[in-house]
């Protein structure tokens, strides 16, 4: 595959590492990213370069075999770990998409798998991680969901805590049922926001950093 096949195949949830490669003061002249791409298990579906950031250009570090649909990517606070979803309906033989958690070494510029866990529901399409830095939050597109995952000590994911399936539909044709486009966590870690395409609102639920439990929140 071209770069240039690459990229229009690829979804652009590049994600910049602040921390710089192999500087530790005065301004970084190289980055690293993370690509995720729509994938069958193949070949190179999460791709790490090293970003110039004087010119732009792109140098390719090390590619993942082997994963299904990553379609989004998050890193960790503390930036050892990455997390990608899944994006299909059948994952481990079970009814749901999935999440994949690796290791992540920012010099080498390598990623080095840690383990998978279900996501809960069909489609994941968007993750997040708390500022605790202890949970996964996760998205579904295809079921129309929201869950909750621990993240271990080792950075490695655990089965899923929490869960909300979203209820409702809308006027369009591709409304006819939820669809969580994604999912963000607030600025003092206490709610988590869901906007949903399937039925044209933005969910708002409480989340305990504790936890990882999430409740929907109702407003007067």
């Amino acid at each position: 595959m071209t770069l240039r096949a690459f990229f229009r195949t690829t979804t652009l949830t590049a994600l910049g590492l602040a921390v710089a490669l192999g500087q530790a003061s005065a301004a970084p002249s190289k980055a690293l990213v993370c690509f995720g791409s729509y994938s069958t298990p193949d070949k190179e579906s999460v791709h790490l370069f090293q970003l110039n950031l004087k010119d732009g250009s792109l140098k390719k570090l090390s590619a993942v075999d082997d994963l299904k649909n990553p379609s989004f990517l998050k890193i960790h606070p503390n930036g050892k770990f990455l997390y990608t979803v899944n994006e299909v309906a059948t994952f481990d033989g079970k009814r749901s998409g999935g999440v994949t958690a690796f290791a992540l070494d920012v010099q080498a510029g390598k990623l080095t798998q840690l383990n998978q866990q279900p996501s809960g529901d069909t489609g994941p399409c968007h993750l997040t991680v708390d500022a605790t830095g202890k949970y996964v939050l996760v998205a579904h597109y295809g079921g129309g969901s929201t869950s909750v995952l621990p993240i271990k000590k080792d950075g490695s994911v655990g089965a899923v805590v929490s869960q909300i399936k979203h209820k409702g539909s809308s006027v369009h044709s591709r409304q006819k049922a939820p669809h969580a486009h994604s999912i963000h966590v607030g600025p003092n870690n206490k709610f988590a926001f869901a906007p949903d395409l399937g039925i044209d609102k933005v969910l708002v639920f409480s989340f305990d950093e504790k936890t990882g439990a999430i409740a929907e929140t109702k407003f007067d």
